[in-house]
């Protein structure tokens, strides 16, 4: 409820529809700790809200394997880091198609192509 409520706030605020959000975030972000509490949920929230251009909305918890989100990398590293979940997260490490990184980065495959 807490997250379709900072959803909402955002939908108003950026002018924009979310039908629903995907089964696999929301049960992503219940098993997360949380250890920045709520201003780190809705920072991500916000976060994919901007990033969101589709009805179905994607959040994308942070990594709980235990990797600092204080530390201070690159913008490249960071990217890198990235798409390389994203091609871990898709269905055969594909980069096009349903279920592709490049859909689960929000990006169009070419792009990411470039990018990697």
């Amino acid at each position: 409820m807490l997250v379709w409520a900072m959803v909402e706030e955002f939908a108003t605020a950026m002018h924009k529809s979310v039908q629903s959000i995907r089964r696999q975030d929301m049960e992503r972000l219940q098993d997360y700790d949380w250890p920045g509490n709520v201003r780190e949920l809705r920072n991500l929230v916000e976060r994919a809200m901007i990033l969101s251009s589709e009805p179905v909305l994607r959040i994308v918890p942070p990594d709980a394997t235990g990797s600092s989100s204080d530390a201070v990398m690159s913008l490249e590293d960071a990217q890198r880091r990235q798409i390389e979940k994203a091609l871990k997260a898709a269905e055969g490490g594909r980069i096009n198609g349903p279920g592709g990184a490049a859909e689960l980065l929000g990006v169009k495959p070419t792009t990411l192509r470039s990018k990697i």
